[in-house]
């Protein structure tokens, strides 16, 4: 589609439900297609002068920190099922 995407994850594994070998396949796979950061945390996010928004993240193991400038930010802050408002059991 033509935009460019990062992921930022918390965790040093890219799955971290998944068996080691199935996350490293899944972030090298990713990473054909998109940046795939893991380990990192997300700190602070500011409004650049140009309107662009910069986020920066510190690594967690080194201290080390990153700065990403984007467009626009999607944070996604966990995960859990929200099928209960469909109710499955009415279905015919």
């Amino acid at each position: 589609m033509g935009s460019e995407v990062t992921i930022i994850g918390r965790k040093q594994q890219f799955l971290p439900e998944e068996e080691l070998e199935m996350s490293a396949l899944a972030k090298r796979e990713f990473q054909k297609h998109m940046e795939v950061i893991t380990n990192h945390e997300v700190r602070e996010v500011e409004k650049a002068s140009n309107g662009m928004k910069k986020l920066f993240a510190i690594n967690r193991e080194n201290g080390k920190k990153i700065e990403i400038v984007a467009e626009e930010i999607l944070v996604a802050s966990g995960r859990g099922p929200n099928t209960d408002i469909l109710h499955p059991e009415r279905a015919e």
